[in-house]
């Protein structure tokens, strides 16, 4: 919510310093203090503050007297320091919950943006199938064709890795990618998704128990930071086993 909007109220601050205040000084003070919220001061025109304090005439000399002591007068304007340096922290905090916002849905519109078959399987197929395991056989010729058609089995194609099928390996690599992301979440894989796939490709064993420990723990409420701090904690505790 924007600081213009609102004010923060400290009620122990508030009445040590107002004390000896009486009720119509008091609520002065607090209309002087809500007019001031969001501005460098108030118009130290003397009607003008007797307005916005909501006072009497006939009461105002007295309350002017008691109240001016709360504020510093420079260039036409009576100020609150303690006002300024509260409307300044709240405005930065309010620029940084805004910068925070903004990074994790630019996160999230990037995770629906990318396919996550196509962004693991490029992956995958890039680092567990290099080409240079790919075996290519030179063109032949029509009767080799029809005799190696009849003695051998067609491979499998894989259409969804455009005609190269993944070897054993990659395909349990790509499903342990998916088991993570279930189990640690979109945000996670799409800040740090290269560093699950490599822990797939080179200690599945491990991760896939790792993720299993840690859906267990999401599922008893025993995670007391994120789901991908406990699995590093795991991975950790596992290395030095």
């Amino acid at each position: 919510m924007k600081p213009d909007s609102w004010m923060p109220l400290y009620i122990g601050d508030w009445l040590k310093d107002t004390q000896h205040l009486d009720a119509t000084t008091n609520g002065a003070y607090w209309f002087l203090i809500m007019a001031h919220w969001g501005k460098h001061g108030v118009s130290s025109d003397d009607e003008h503050l007797r307005q916005i304090a909501r006072v009497r005439e006939i009461d105002w000399a007295r309350v002017k007297g008691t109240l001016q002591p709360f504020f510093v007068e420079l260039d036409g304007l009576w100020i609150n320091r303690r006002c300024v340096e509260e409307y300044e922290s709240a405005t930065s905090a309010y620029r940084r919950n805004c910068e925070r916002t903004a990074a994790a849905n630019a996160a999230r519109n990037d995770e629906r943006n990318v396919s996550r078959n196509g962004d693991v399987t490029s992956y995958v197929t890039k680092h567990v199938n290099p080409p240079s395991t790919y075996h290519v056989n030179p063109p032949l010729t029509s009767r080799q064709s029809q005799s190696q058609s009849q003695s051998q089995p067609q491979p499998h194609i894989n259409n969804e890795l455009g005609g190269i099928a993944l070897t054993k390996a990659g395909k349990r690599t790509m499903e342990l990618v998916r088991l993570c992301e279930d189990v640690l979440g979109k945000v996670e894989m799409a800040a740090n998704r290269g560093r699950w796939v490599d822990r797939a490709m080179k200690s599945p064993d491990r991760l896939e128990r790792v993720l299993a420990e840690v859906k267990g723990m999401k599922l008893e409420h025993k995670i007391k930071t994120t789901a991908a701090r406990a699995a590093e904690d795991l991975l950790k505790r596992f290395k030095t086993a």
